[in-house]
């Protein structure tokens, strides 16, 4: 018995749209006779005429009229079934390992608790690593899985660091704060300029080396801005400011420490904060929810550390795309980290 195949269907159906051996060849690119005898073929197989041919006209036989909606129902499933394969998503190769996020070693935050929620206990883990430079070494090596960091740059300069072989995005940009104890001189004006921080010892930020920063930050106000302390800890940074007039530079959304005021700069100084990821397809198909949670978790500290700041955001959301600045924020960040990342 011969067996029936795709091609001797198509052409008869289109036989029989066409009611037309002539005009069937014609869509088809083949001659008439290669339509005629794969219908014929067709008809060996099924035991039946499917089609009533004269010289003149072709009519479908009633075998034929069965045999045209049967097909009809055989493309609309082919269709149906095509579509739900292309949808199917491939198994993403595993970790093999928990995941891992990297911070700055000495960042005080609650990041790490958060990233733990997004998987079951044991399935999550955060790396501190000493600069930047070692954090990109480390997501680059596959150590890591995600990197939060940031750096200082002008208003219209790149990054400054290789970030290739690497997917990343930025999470917000925005002015440096000077902060310095309560009683410091410059405590009581609106705001600074780097012009007015020397005649005072600036404190580098622990995270930074001692010479990228003070050359961005010349390059920024174009006069020397000299960093003459480097604390180890942020603890550290946080006495010599109470206890000298030496200031620190830093972003608005920092914890404010008891004793300490904070003013916003005027001087075109800004810090930009990336979330970087390795590329693995397990995590780059992470990688949205977790860019979302860091922007949610960036606003909520925003609303409980400088609500001055907030207010300003408030006031041009357009000048932090993608960050959620308005809406509630609930104090528990279990439930908006779970329901970011499913």
């Amino acid at each position: 018995m011969n067996e029936m195949n795709w091609v001797d269907l198509t052409t008869f159906r289109i036989v029989a749209e066409e009611l037309s051996f002539t005009r069937a060849a014609r869509r088809l690119l083949v001659s008439v006779s290669a339509v005629s005898q794969r219908v014929r073929r067709l008809e060996r197989c099924l035991g039946r005429r499917l089609l009533a041919r004269t010289t003149t006209h072709v009519k479908l036989t009633e075998a034929g009229a069965l045999a045209l909606r049967s097909i009809a129902s055989i493309e609309t499933q082919w269709t149906q079934t095509r579509a739900q394969i292309s949808g199917l998503q491939e198994p993403l190769p595993a970790l093999r390992r928990p995941l891992r996020t990297a911070l700055y070693r000495l960042a005080p935050c609650d990041l790490p608790e958060r990233m733990a929620t997004t998987a079951a206990p044991g399935a999550s883990e955060v790396r501190h690593y000493r600069s930047v430079a070692l954090g990109l070494d480390q997501l680059r090596r596959g150590e890591v899985d995600f990197l939060w960091w940031r750096t200082w740059h002008r208003p219209h300069t790149g990054i400054g660091e290789d970030l290739r072989e690497l997917r990343g995005h930025e999470v917000v940009t925005e002015d440096a704060w000077a902060y310095l104890d309560c009683e410091h001189p410059l405590a009581g004006s609106p705001g600074l300029s780097l012009g007015q921080l020397a005649g005072f010892a600036l404190v580098a930020p622990p995270e930074e080396s001692a010479v990228a920063v003070p050359r961005q930050l010349r390059e920024v106000s174009g006069h020397e801005q000299e960093f003459v302390h480097y604390p180890e800890s942020q603890e550290l940074a946080h006495e010599l400011l109470r206890t000298s007039t030496a200031v620190s530079l830093g972003g608005p959304s920092e914890p404010l420490p008891a004793g300490l005021h904070r003013l916003p700069l005027s001087s075109g100084a800004r810090i930009r904060y990336m979330l970087s990821w390795r590329d693995h397809p397990a995590v780059e198909r992470l990688a949205p929810a977790v860019l979302d949670l860091y922007r949610r978790w960036y606003v909520e500290r925003t609303v409980a550390c400088n609500p001055h700041h907030h207010r300003r955001m408030l006031s041009d959301p357009e000048g932090y795309p993608g960050l959620p600045v308005t809406g509630y924020y609930p104090s528990d960040p279990r439930p908006m980290a779970h329901a970011a990342l499913g």
